[in-house]
């Protein structure tokens, strides 16, 4: 395997640091990270110290999720290496998610570029930065400007903010572009190269399904924020279903600013609406290390909190508990894992209230520092516009998760063969949220009060989210198995530092 060939690269030469660097990454996707840190170490203590061991310590604890050692480590680095373009880029990142926000908007403005990829890789740094703060039109220029200077990456920023705002064809032109940049690295991995098997490529033919509402969310695109609002709200009524009217219709409302940044977190003196209790999923009995240290985080933040991990025997016995036969059939008939822990979630949380974290997320802050104290729902919003499902807190039986466990249940049963991310994932959620939202404003559903809608940047705060594994280098991750091209486990990149370059 790869790290074979690294080992053999480095005791062939035992001054090749890109040997120590490339193996230490490998380590990381195999779930090890802690050896991958010790390399870099070895490497250091062989070599002496130098700015490219010292970045790569920062993109392995980040990829981790161990986002204050990875902004210790970027602070000391760059301290030492001012100029060193790679670092600072990993300080700016690290340091608006936990550090001081404010500081990094100071180094943003004196960046050490040399070469013509650093000013790749600041354009698409500026272009992620006005993406977080849905500033599209700006997110844009910047990604053309990183693409155009051939940043590897920015062809699939372009085609996912061309979606969101509604340029499908362009969002195509540039999805073709990224796919034949990536061919070579899809290949490798075992995915395919048709349009329709990414993630981007499957919305844009959600988007199309309904011309005659497209053609309405369009025509009104170029309208200020605030007289968008209203027509978006009609289309999202009349066509309930819709994807892309739910997602269009929530990106108007933060870009409006109607999902302010909550001002009061709980307190220990405060009995919050939703329990203090914590559930997490893994089908298996046996959780793999590199998973465990993930979910060991949770309970070290929450020591006083109720924690409950269930596997795929136990998930199953809970809605055969508290459900009717149709959710537990659901669940059985779910083809994915990830659909599974979908509705297993859904149910959880409807039938007992408290918090659901993913098994991929690391807690680096309590949830009493996130959320508001009378908060009675808890969601964050994705860089889709979606409202994510992989940090979810509620009170029980809330009226948006339980739509969103009877559309899915209904869905499965049926046999509907939407993707993953669509039947049971962020897709439905988003759509369950639009639909309650506004039969509530008709004064048709249970008012949604005490709603808390965090934004990335929020978030960041307490979770690090999507944290590298071991398990997403195979089919077992939701992605892969959806659209690689065969079901047998994927092989390690050809290239293992390729994806901790970039944010994702």
């Amino acid at each position: 395997g790869a790290i074979a060939l690294y080992q053999r690269a480095m005791a062939a030469q035992p001054a090749a640091l890109t040997a120590y660097l490339g193996a230490s990454t490998a380590r990381l996707h195999m779930g090890q990270l802690n050896e991958g840190v010790a390399l870099l170490d070895e490497a250091e203590k062989r070599l002496g110290i130098h700015p490219a061991i010292a970045a790569r310590r920062c993109d392995l604890l980040r990829a981790a999720g161990d986002w204050h050692a990875a902004l210790e480590t970027a602070r000391e680095s760059t301290a030492l290496f001012p100029d060193h373009f790679w670092l600072w880029r990993g300080r700016m990142e690290i340091e608006r998610r936990v550090g001081n926000p404010e500081l990094a908007e100071r180094l943003l403005h004196s960046p050490p570029v040399v070469t013509v990829q650093d000013r790749s890789q600041l354009d698409f740094l500026l272009g992620q930065i006005a993406a977080e703060k849905w500033q599209f039109t700006d997110a844009i220029g910047h990604f053309a400007d990183a693409l155009e200077k051939n940043h590897g990456g920015a062809a699939w920023n372009l085609a996912q903010l061309s979606l969101l705002t509604l340029d499908l064809p362009q969002a195509r032109e540039y999805l073709r572009r990224h796919l034949s940049i990536e061919a070579s690295g899809r290949i490798a991995k075992g995915l395919s190269h048709h349009e329709s098997q990414t993630q981007i490529g499957q919305l844009l033919d959600d988007y199309e399904l309904e011309p005659a509402a497209l053609a309405e969310m369009i025509a009104i695109r170029d309208l200020p924020v605030a007289d968008r609002i209203a027509p978006l709200k009609s289309v999202a009524a009349r066509f309930s279903d819709y994807t892309a009217a739910a997602v269009t219709l929530l990106i108007a409302l933060r870009q409006a600013g109607r999902f302010s940044p909550p001002a009061a977190p709980l307190t220990d003196t405060v009995s919050p609406p939703i329990p203090r209790r914590i559930a997490q999923f893994w089908d298996s009995e046996a959780v793999p290390a590199d998973v465990s240290v993930l979910m060991a985080s949770w309970r070290a933040q929450h020591p006083e909190w109720e924690y409950e991990l269930f596997d795929n025997a136990a998930a199953r016995r809970f809605l055969r508990t508290h459900f009717s036969p149709a959710v537990l059939s659901a669940y059985n008939r779910a083809r994915e894992t990830a659909q599974k822990s979908d509705i297993f979630r859904l149910g959880y949380l409807v039938a007992r209230g408290g918090y659901y974290v993913d098994a991929d997320d690391r807690s680096l802050a309590p949830i009493t520092t996130l959320v508001p104290s009378e908060c009675e729902l808890a969601l964050y919003q994705e860089d889709y516009g979606t409202i994510g499902n992989d940090f979810l807190g509620a009170v029980l039986r809330h009226p948006v998760l339980t739509r969103a466990l009877s559309t899915a249940v209904e869905a499965i049963n049926r046999g509907d063969s939407d993707i993953v991310w669509l039947a049971t994932g962020p897709g439905l959620l988003t759509r369950a949220f639009v639909q309650e939202m506004l039969q509530a404003e008709n004064g048709v559903a249970t008012a949604l009060n005490a709603v808390a809608v965090l934004d990335r940047c929020g978030l960041y705060r307490a979770v690090a989210i999507h944290c590298s594994a071991a398990y997403k280098q195979t089919s077992r991750h939701w992605s892969n198995a959806v659209f690689s091209r065969r079901s047998r486990n994927l092989p390690l990149a050809a290239n293992p530092t390729r994806g901790l370059e970039r944010s994702s």
